[in-house]
């Protein structure tokens, strides 16, 4: 077996890992994710020795490395307002290590070969995470009223799942498209199927909203590159949606609009959090208040103190977590923190909006590797759009498959570049449709 082909599949795995990490090696002790993750390192560091690659930071490389600075300052800030050391610690595990992932899926991901087996291991991942959802492993009460069962299957948090399965069924239409095999078709349209149900049976509502704003998204896509018969499924889709969503579904999107303001899932409620979140970023607007004191307590109207949170811990306290990606950031970091996480996701935009397009090229009619690189940049994008909407409604700053897209997009436009000496980027009218089935390049070297 080469270097390579044991390269692809790490990345494989890596992709498989990340929505299906709870998939135990060693039961109640090592699950996939970490040791998928080690792997993919050590075959990075082979795959770049042998390749005798140079490594090229980009923009957004260094946002991130500023980034990282800060909530390390959080951190120590943290530290000295009196939060243990145990909690901070674990807290900072899981922010630094999918910090870690970018960078390393930015190195590892050199060719469209490595891109697609990535891919591969996402869909793969996301159906079997779907499936757990599906068969009700891992229920536990989430419900607003603490009364209904929901789960998170192998991901162990419904809200996680949902946003991440929304995000992975995007990401399945490339290879859908660009196979050329009848069997690998039918069975993506399965696997799409069976993510999107099982994002629905999570009873996520920021889930269902992400999931609506990438399809919207994937429609304009579609219909913007010429494929303007995918608007009469499109109009199907939504003239049947309110007949054909289950009954819990709809009962779940109507707790949105409880009046009750103690119900933690209501709009109202979250306008509340929200408030009190800004209030919080300005007792300290540069610096935030520290790394892990944004929860919100019924008992106190400031960052949270160790009291506060051994009162959390023990139950003896209501509290929220603020439910919004950004607004967390910003009033944990402070705007020297926000800016820079900012511009992670405005960079990322900007990546897969240049590799989208390639697409007025002029070799892409002629290039199959070409167009399969544009579908993937495309699809990505609304996987994006998938993970940014429902982070508006969750805490997702350390959740990581939005750190896979972050380092992917990276990745994909790298590999754009090095195609430019043979590939003219000139802008040219946009092309009629071309989906003629080209072979998804396989895993092997």
């Amino acid at each position: 077996m080469g270097i390579h082909t044991l390269h692809r599949i790490a990345l494989f795995v890596a992709g498989l890992s990340i929505l299906s990490g709870g998939i135990a090696l060693i039961p109640g002790l090592v699950g996939v994710s970490k040791p998928a993750t080690a792997l993919l390192g050590v075959t990075t560091v082979m795959t770049l020795a042998v390749r005798r690659a140079r490594i090229r930071l980009s923009a957004k490389h260094l946002w991130v490395t500023l980034f990282s600075v800060m909530l390390l300052a959080s951190f120590v800030y943290s530290l000295t307002q009196g939060l243990p050391w145990r909690f901070l610690n674990l807290l900072a595990l899981s922010y630094f290590s999918v910090i870690a992932f970018y960078f390393l899926l930015s190195l590892a991901v050199a060719s469209l070969e490595d891109a697609t087996a990535l891919v591969w291991g996402v869909i793969a991942g996301g159906t079997i995470a779907s499936v757990s959802v599906l068969l009700g492993y891992g229920a536990s009460e989430f419900g607003v009223t603490g009364e209904e069962q929901r789960t998170g299957g192998l991901s162990g948090d419904p809200n996680y799942f949902a946003m991440g399965a929304a995000a992975s069924a995007m990401i399945a239409i490339y290879p859908l498209i660009r196979s050329r095999s009848l069997a690998v078709r039918v069975a993506l349209v399965g696997a799409i199927a069976i993510m999107i149900a099982g994002s629905l049976s999570s009873l996520s509502r920021g889930g269902f909203i992400a999931l609506g704003a990438a399809s919207l998204f994937l429609v304009y896509r579609l219909v913007r590159w010429g494929h303007h018969l995918v608007l009469v499924p499109a109009l199907m889709v939504v003239l049947a949606l309110p007949f054909a969503l289950p009954q819990d579904v709809r009962e779940r999107i109507l707790t949105l609009t409880t009046t009750s303001i103690q119900l933690d899932g209501s709009v109202q409620s979250r306008l509340a959090q929200y408030d009190r979140a800004l209030g919080m970023f300005g007792s300290n607007p540069v610096l935030g208040v520290g790394a892990g004191r944004s929860h919100l307590s019924e008992a106190f109207g400031g960052a949270i103190s160790r009291t506060d949170l051994r009162a959390i811990s023990g139950r003896t306290q209501r509290h929220q977590v603020i439910h919004n990606t950004f607004l967390i950031v910003l009033v944990e970091t402070g705007l020297l923190g926000m800016i820079p996480f900012a511009m992670i996701y405005l960079l990322t935009w900007v990546e897969l909006s240049r590799v989208a397009r390639l697409r007025r090229s002029r070799d892409y009619r002629a290039d199959s590797s070409l167009r399969s690189l544009v579908w993937l940049g495309g699809m990505l994008q609304a996987g994006f759009i998938a993970l940014t909407v429902a982070g508006l409604f969750l805490s997702g700053a350390r959740y990581k498959p939005m750190w896979m897209v972050f380092g992917l997009s990276t990745a994909l436009l790298a590999i754009a570049r090095a195609r430019q000496p043979s590939t003219s980027t000139a802008e040219t009218p946009d092309p009629q449709p071309v989906l003629d089935a080209v072979t998804v390049p396989p895993l092997h070297g």
